[in-house]
């Protein structure tokens, strides 16, 4: 699969997604957002995957209150858009 904001890699049974917007300090948004849950969800399907390592590309890292609290955003949008409804 493609993404526009994000890297993707599996290998040695580690996946890794890379955060690839160094050009604003990787600052989270809804595609990124998406593309990280998506990235997620296919390396789940992998078999040989046993760990996921979240990194950001560049030199400056990113603010962690910010990914916090923009993952957790996400997945309350996530669990009231689910068929189940989040059960």
């Amino acid at each position: 699969m493609s993404y526009e904001t994000v890297l993707v890699e599996a290998a040695g049974g580690v996946g890794t997604i890379t955060l690839n917007r160094p050009e604003v300090r990787n600052a989270l948004n809804q595609t990124m957002v998406r593309e990280i849950w998506e990235a997620l969800q296919a390396l789940e399907a992998e078999r040989e995957v046993r760990v996921a390592v979240l990194r950001g590309a560049g030199t400056r890292p990113s603010a962690p209150a910010l990914i916090s609290r923009a993952w957790a955003t996400a997945a309350r949008r996530s669990r009231r858009a689910s068929p189940s409804g989040g059960s």
